[in-house]
């Protein structure tokens, strides 16, 4: 039969260019029949007809096919591939949907695939004004200042210009109320421990001892600090601290019978360890006729003394009210004697060197200026430095200078010392004149030449080790192996100890600046110094190595020794040798190492050594003054592998 009104083959046209999906539909149209024609849409593979119109808007692409059906049952049908440009999709991750005021809240951006380049755009609302980093980086980040809701909105466009939009809430909580912070009773370290309460905390009190709750005790001076913490939701309070003084130690100031030849107005005597370095104390001599008092910066030097006769006493603190204490009565009474002012002496120095073995050659006058009384030397001695300096040779005891006479001597020396030193003499007179004569000599070595050394590496600043009056810093130096190494220290740091071996080339220590010299050095801009002194060919050199102050003291501020939690060394997650007990009143054991532990050594916070205990895990502590120790352990894990050194700290009860 005929068919009328056939259809002829339509085309599916757009009446747009390609555009951004999502955001601008592209109208489909169908071209070629009737309006009275019916017709159908289908995109690809979808089981069901789209949603009929005239034209369809298009919003993603995709293959979309149609037909079209007249009232005879003709029908005609068209098929096209219809293409968008890539969009982002924008997203935004976090950890941080609850935090605490004055937190900074990372976010991190996402573009979606295949949008490479593209531009992001940050904003923040909330309750207040915020720190802010740079908004148009894909990493973004800001600090609420106060607590309350903010949204964060993030639009990526891409290079065609086609953009997304997202957004998150973070939620900032208050900071919880600092807790105050007090003595309980005691404040002086004298008679530790020291006991410390806080108040005002409505969730967890911590302290920088690494105690929890309301009490923490303290066995050493300086800077005391607790925070709260509220578990709910995750937040610290402000720190509150206080400082326990460091108060003086007069055990080793001389005290006891002192007989001196003559009065006189002022003078001094002995008192290294008095309190820490650089500290400034007040001190109070009482003597027979007055009080002498005032404020002095301890510098391990001997402290002003009235020399007149009769009992003395300190009283020393580290303010005019601050815990003081007293020393032991030093009674001062006169000798018998002449004048040994009247004995001059003079030298002349010549150093040798032999096999890299430094020995001094000293050539003494003495002279006796008195009238009347033979100076007769009847002993000779090194004050200082003893332990460093042995005696080869000398021809003055058992010799006599007649008044008014002078005789020259011969002093032969052998000196472990290779820098620049002060010798101390004395000569006694115990029979004719009944004196002593104390004479200064200066040793000099001989230095040939002036080298850089290689660069001295400060490892790690130790906090278990340090406190707000001083840093210690691990460090490590390189040397040309096989090269015999005679002396290393540096200025103005503290070299506590060192170890060095000789096959490898390679040192490594332990150092100590306090804080107080390293403020005026960052002041001042100056440099810190590392020397080294090696023998070389049998002649001596001197090696230096200098860096700027403020290097080390952004290595002490970012390991915030200052400010930051104490980490006990102790711990049972910490690596490497560890001591236990620790706090301990006698034995300690060196854990935590299968390696051999071949030597301990037990220094005070100075460095100097108080105890060496070797090839043994345990050892005793029970004889030491309560305190602070640094413990030096030496193991080794065959016998092809070189030592490895550790420092720890030990608390004596």
């Amino acid at each position: 039969s005929s068919h009328t009104n056939s259809l002829y083959g339509g085309l599916i046209h757009t009446n747009d260019p390609v555009t951004c999906p999502f955001f601008n539909a592209r109208d489909l149209e169908f071209t070629g029949h009737s309006s009275t024609n019916s017709y159908k849409w289908w995109r690809h593979k979808a089981p069901t007809p789209l949603t009929p119109g005239y034209p369809y808007p298009a919003y993603q692409s995709d293959d979309y096919f149609t037909y079209v059906i007249n009232n005879n049952y003709c029908q005609a049908e068209a098929t096209t591939f219809v293409k968008f440009k890539n969009a982002p999709t924008a997203r935004i991750h976090t950890e941080n949907l609850n935090c605490c005021v004055y937190d900074r809240v990372m976010l991190y951006g996402e573009a979606g695939p295949g949008n490479s380049n593209v531009t992001y755009a940050w904003s923040v609302t909330g309750p207040s004004p915020t720190s802010s980093s740079d908004p148009t980086v894909d990493n973004f980040s800001f600090i609420p200042s106060a607590a309350g809701t903010y949204t964060v909105t993030l639009t990526v466009t891409n290079d065609l210009g086609c953009h997304s939009t997202t957004t998150e809430t973070i939620t900032a909580h208050a900071q919880p109320s600092a807790p105050t912070i007090a003595f309980a009773g005691n404040p002086c370290i004298s008679d530790a421990p020291v006991e410390i309460v806080a108040a005002g905390c409505s969730g967890e009190l911590h302290w920088n001892n690494g105690a929890t709750g309301s009490t923490a005790y303290y066995f050493t001076p300086g800077m005391v600090t607790v925070y709260c913490f509220d578990p709910a939701i995750g937040c610290n309070s402000d720190t509150a601290s206080l400082t326990i003084i460091r108060q003086p130690d007069f055990d080793a100031l001389l005290t006891g019978c002192y007989k001196k030849c003559k009065e006189q107005s002022t003078g001094y005597l002995p008192a290294y360890v008095l309190s820490a370095f650089m500290q400034e104390i007040y001190y109070s001599w009482s003597y027979p006729g007055g009080i002498l008092s005032g404020y002095y910066t301890y510098t391990n030097s001997p402290l002003l003394l009235p020399y007149t006769f009769g009992s003395h006493y300190m009283t020393a603190s580290a303010s005019i009210t601050a815990c003081p204490r007293t020393s032991q009565t030093l009674l001062i009474t006169q000798k018998d004697t002449f004048d040994c002012d009247s004995v001059d002496v003079s030298d002349v120095i010549t150093p040798t060197l032999d096999d890299c073995k430094l020995n001094y050659e000293i050539k003494v006058t003495v002279c006796n200026r008195s009238k009347t009384k033979a100076f007769c030397i009847d002993e000779f001695e090194v004050l200082y430095p003893q332990g460093n300096v042995s005696i080869l040779s000398e021809n003055l005891t058992g010799n006599t200078v007649s008044a008014n006479d002078c005789d020259d001597f011969t002093i032969i020396l052998k000196v472990n010392l290779f820098i620049p030193s002060e010798l101390l003499i004395r000569l006694t007179d115990a029979e004719c004149s009944e004196c002593t004569k104390d004479f200064v000599i200066d040793l000099k070595p001989i230095i040939t030449c002036t080298e850089k050394m290689e660069e001295v590496v400060i490892e790690d600043i130790n906090a278990s080790l340090s406190s707000d009056v001083a840093a210690y810093f691990d460090f490590t130096a390189s040397f040309i192996s096989g090269q015999n190494l005679l002396a290393f220290w540096s200025e103005p740091p503290m070299v506590v100890n060192y170890n060095y071996d000789i096959i490898t080339g390679l040192l490594q220590g332990l150092g100590m600046i306090d804080m107080a010299t390293l403020s005026r050095l960052l002041a001042e801009d100056t440099t810190i110094c590392f020397y080294a002194i090696v023998c070389k060919n049998n002649k001596l050199c001197k090696q230096e190595y200098c860096f700027k102050a403020s290097e080390l003291y952004d290595m002490v501020i970012d390991a915030d020794i200052l400010s930051e939690k104490s980490k006990s060394t102790n711990s049972p997650d910490a690596d490497g040798p560890q001591l236990k007990p620790n706090p301990t009143t006698g034995d300690v054991k060196v854990v935590g190492t299968t390696d051999e532990v071949r030597e301990v050594l037990v220094m005070d916070m100075h460095g100097r050594k108080i105890a060496t205990f070797n090839r043994t895990t345990t050892f005793s502590v029970e004889n030491l003054s309560s305190g602070m120790y640094i413990v030096r352990v030496k193991t080794k894990h065959d016998k092809d592998s070189a030592e490895k050194v550790t420092y720890l700290k030990l608390v004596k009860k």
